[in-house]
């Protein structure tokens, strides 16, 4: 059975429907204990007719697919994003945490000048658009095993 795939034609602006002869080898498309005739395959895929979209119907709404990636990465910096507090990785636990780290009311956050920088050299880099104006929330957890402030 041949697997359908979709493949670009030359143009670059329509896609075709083809399907690809799994037995596209000599002889690998024949059954066990029978002699294959010799002859070799023309071609290993066989092109469908082209499958175009249609226009929305009256009423019908056109919608588009988007398709987006979200990417985690690290900032090699020596310091952390909103607050000056060194960054090692062998260090102890908790000993490298400010006031606003340990979410002290009160403290409030200072953007890292060099790990924005960082970040946006990255995207241009990467031929991404930068938005003149981010905006940022910080995420609250409240878990009971976590110490309550009263």
């Amino acid at each position: 059975m041949a697997a359908p795939v979709l493949c670009r034609l030359w143009s670059g602006r329509r896609w075709a429907l083809a399907y690809i002869n799994r037995g596209s080898r000599h002889g690998a498309g024949t059954p066990t204990g029978s002699r294959s005739s010799g002859k070799r395959e023309q071609s290993s895929v066989v092109q469908q007719p082209l499958i175009t979209a249609e226009k929305p119907r009256k009423g019908e709404h056109e919608w588009a697919a988007v398709v987006g990636l979200e990417i985690h990465a690290q900032i090699s910096s020596n310091s952390k994003l909103f607050s000056g507090s060194q960054v090692h990785f062998a260090a102890p636990p908790n000993s490298l945490v400010s006031f606003f780290d340990a979410s002290l009311p009160g403290t409030l956050p200072v953007l890292n000048r060099r790990c924005v920088e960082a970040a946006v050299m990255t995207g241009l880099a990467l031929n991404c658009r930068i938005n003149k104006k981010s905006l940022f929330d910080r995420k609250h957890y409240f878990y009971a095993d976590l110490p309550r402030v009263s």
